[in-house]
């Protein structure tokens, strides 16, 4: 091969190269390929008398944590609002596993490992005690106004 054949065939190589990376640029402005972060709204939605969905204002979601170490529950004790979300997060090491001790069925938790979490919703009102049935001394108290 000599010179004048190998400058023409990197010229075009460098010809196609710019062509492909124009284009990759067009298509992707063109499909609308741009990054936008929402934060999703859930909304109540209700239905009126003519079966017509009427939307309402935004629902809130209020959750509480509470992290679980060798030594137990923290918070031990916690208040919330009806409606509310408690997520329990294991980090003490070892599984645990959650269970009701005045018989509220849904806060059966079950057993769950270290690294992990549960969570349940609280719909009524009342106080709820729980303890960790692998470590019984480890109690804990959700109140729901």
């Amino acid at each position: 091969m000599n010179n004048k054949t190998l400058i023409i065939v990197i010229a075009l190589l460098i010809v196609i190269g710019g062509a492909l990376l124009i284009g990759g640029q067009l298509t992707n402005k063109k499909s609308g390929n741009t990054t936008q972060t929402s934060t999703p709204t859930t909304q109540q939605t209700q239905s009126n008398q003519n079966g017509q969905v009427q939307v309402g204002k935004p629902i809130t979601e209020t959750i509480e944590t509470v992290n679980i170490s060798s030594s137990g529950f923290n918070p031990q004790s916690i208040t919330i609002k009806n409606g509310s979300k408690v997520i329990w997060i294991n980090k003490s090491g070892a599984d645990v596993n959650i269970v009701p001790t005045n018989k509220y069925v849904p806060l059966t938790l079950g057993q769950f490992p270290n690294g992990s979490s549960v969570q349940l919703l609280f719909d009524k009102t009342g106080t709820y005690t729980y303890q960790n049935q692998l470590k019984t001394s480890q109690t804990g108290t959700v109140i729901v106004q």
